[in-house]
């Protein structure tokens, strides 16, 4: 916990000086109207403020070898994953890479040595990520079924980034896209109920669990060899997603759904 409560520190220090010297100064500068500049300042240095009180909190608890209570760590754990996904879902929006906005790679690294830091807490915790990720991944399902073309830009772009077709191939139906919805909502209500019943689960439901984590791992590991499967996605925005984002996330969410089931 020490070491988290350092590396937010670190990042909420980073943030105040060169965040501010390359991000937040040019913007205060700016010719856009005083209410908004003024803004802009004000949240930029209330996050400063979040930051290092926050790190410096853990790092204080961590140096006296204490845990914070569980419901203190969940809402910090939710905190640092929700700015992870932030920095990664708009790096990914506006210029198609997770490099260009690299905070994540702060706020990632400390929710997880966080998680890792209360042994009582994992598997709530690993559980409730899991169930949440699954049911915001079912969320962009229903989403995309009913129009939405987000990361892409049109219908057709869609199908070349979550698919693999070629240009101007449609999207599956919606009734297909609705499925897989429905499976993913599914799988995060069985997560939620193997979380909270923690080892007294019936074994019927206790299996349900498991073909959940080898789903995802075979997902995980056959998206790196989806190319020589489907040689039709090689070139596609698709084929890229895939090896970044796609595989990793389902090799993640079964190792989460690892943790959850036995801890």
């Amino acid at each position: 916990m020490f070491l988290s409560g350092l590396w937010i520190t670190t990042g909420g220090l980073v943030h105040a000086t060169w965040g501010w010297r390359d991000i937040g100064r040019p913007i205060d500068r700016s010719a856009l109207e005083p209410p908004i500049t003024a803004t802009n300042s004000a949240v930029w240095h209330m996050l400063t403020v979040h930051l290092i009180a926050l790190g410096g909190y853990l790092s204080y608890l961590g140096f006296l070898g204490r845990a914070p209570a569980p419901a203190t760590a969940q809402m910090v754990l939710l905190q640092l994953l929700g700015y992870t996904v932030i920095f990664l879902a708009i790096g990914l929006n506006r210029f198609r890479s997770v490099w260009v906005l690299p905070q994540w790679t702060l706020t990632l690294p400390a929710a997880l040595v966080l998680l890792n830091a209360w042994p009582h807490f994992t598997a709530i915790g690993a559980g409730l990520i899991t169930a949440a990720l699954l049911a915001t991944l079912g969320g962009l399902h229903v989403y995309w079924a009913w129009g939405g073309t987000w990361p892409a830009r049109g219908r057709r772009a869609l199908s070349e980034f979550v698919v693999g077709s070629k240009e101007d191939a449609p999207m599956p139906p919606r009734a297909a896209t609705l499925t897989v919805a429905a499976g993913l909502f599914g799988m995060a209500v069985i997560l939620t109920g193997l979380t909270w019943l923690s080892g007294e689960a019936p074994q019927w439901y206790a299996h349900l669990g498991v073909a959940i984590i080898a789903l995802f791992t075979i997902r995980g590991l056959g998206g790196f060899l989806d190319p020589w499967i489907r040689p039709s996605i090689r070139g596609t925005p698709y084929e890229q997603l895939n090896r970044a984002v796609y595989s990793p996330l389902c090799l993640g969410i079964a190792c989460l759904a690892t943790l959850a089931i036995y801890p």
